[in-house]
């Protein structure tokens, strides 16, 4: 009886601090991470202390340097830049195609 009580006081504790632990997600002023739960993406983090999913949640760090962003296609231009975007394109398809023919 006493043993099981002892174990159950300190075993409770530990697998508490555990579930804790893999569940608190601290990112650095000035760096970022990338949130993953259970293989699909759920959020950026930027610098700060989070709690996500325990066990199932990982954290990639990202450089917000270098990072690109991606846009879709076809990406769409604004109305007054779409007139200099069509004078662009037909100016190198006649280079290209003057390159070519020579």
């Amino acid at each position: 009886m006493v043993s099981t009580l002892l174990l159950t006081l300190i075993l409770l504790p530990v697998v508490l601090l555990g579930v804790v632990w893999s569940s608190v997600q601290y990112v650095p002023a000035g760096e970022g991470r990338l949130l993953v739960v259970s293989g699909e993406v759920r959020d950026v983090l930027e610098s700060g202390v989070y709690f996500a999913p325990p066990f199932v949640s990982e954290t990639y760090p990202i450089d917000f340097e270098t990072m690109e962003y991606e846009t879709p296609e076809p990406h769409p231009l604004p109305p007054e830049l779409s007139a200099d975007a069509e004078r662009i394109a037909s100016t190198d398809t006649e280079t290209t195609d003057a390159e070519a023919a020579d």
